[in-house]
C-alpha cells in the first residue's frame, strides 16, 4: 500500500512535467498566404502563433507588422487595425484604393486573419481558453 502512495505522486510529477516541457519546447506558427486582396495589392503572408502570441503582416521587403491584442477594440477584435492599415499604405497602390475599398479590405483581412487565428488555436497542444 504504501509504495502505491509513493508511485501516484511521482507518476503525477512525471506528466505535469513532460506537458510543461512539452509546451516549452511547442513554439511553431501557421502561416497562410491571403489572396483576397485586389490586383494593385501586394499579396500579404498571415502567420499566428500557436501559443497565443500576436498574429502578424509578413514583409516582403523587411520588419513585419504585429497585431496587438493589447490595442483591441470592439471595431477592432484583434488589435489588426494598424498592422493593416500600415500594410496597405506601403503594398498597395494607395492611389487606387478608395475609402469603401480600404473598408471591404480591412473587413477581409481581419476575418480571414480570425480563421487563421483558430486554425493555430487548434493545431496548439499548449492552448487552454
Amino acid at each position: 500500500m504504501k509504495k502505491k502512495i509513493y508511485f501516484l505522486p511521482l507518476a503525477l510529477l512525471g506528466i505535469f512535467l513532460a506537458f510543461n516541457w512539452g509546451c516549452e519546447e511547442e513554439e511553431a506558427e501557421l502561416c497562410e498566404a491571403f489572396d483576397g486582396l485586389p490586383e494593385y495589392c501586394d499579396i500579404p503572408t498571415i502567420c499566428c502563433p500557436t501559443d497565443g502570441g500576436d498574429c502578424y503582416y509578413v514583409n516582403p521587403d523587411g520588419e513585419n507588422y504585429y497585431c496587438d491584442a493589447d490595442l483591441a477594440t470592439d471595431n477592432d477584435p484583434d488589435g489588426c487595425a494598424e498592422a493593416e492599415n500600415t500594410y496597405i499604405d506601403e503594398h498597395c497602390d494607395t492611389t487606387a484604393v478608395t475609402k469603401s475599398a480600404r473598408t471591404q479590405m480591412h473587413k477581409d483581412l481581419s476575418q480571414f486573419t480570425r480563421k487563421l487565428m483558430q486554425k493555430a488555436r487548434e493545431q496548439s497542444v499548449c492552448y487552454t481558453e
